[in-house]
């Protein structure tokens, strides 16, 4: 049981940049990162191991059609080849 150290998942999605919206679709879903629970009409997130998870890294390249393979390579380079440069962590 959470006591201390918790907020609403609406605050916690506010600080973490996320819609509150997508945030009560993880929980509801069971795909929320961090430990939350409901507690009569709230959903209370421990805001100890939200703090702990450290930030993530995703990066995005696509393109029109099949024919661009090559295209979606290239960008793939380019864009990993800027997050390591920024000094992030990318996993494909």
């Amino acid at each position: 049981m959470f006591q201390y150290g918790c907020v609403n998942l609406s605050d916690w999605a506010e600080r973490v940049g996320v819609s509150k919206f997508t945030a009560y679709r993880w929980f509801r879903e069971g795909t929320l990162p961090v430990p939350a629970q409901k507690v009569g009409r709230l959903i209370l997130v421990d805001m100890e191991s939200s703090e702990s998870l450290g930030g993530r890294t995703v990066l995005y390249a696509r393109v029109s059609s099949h024919d661009q393979r090559g295209d979606l390579d290239r960008q793939v380079a380019r864009l990993s080849e800027w997050a390591t440069n920024v000094a992030c962590r990318s996993t494909k």
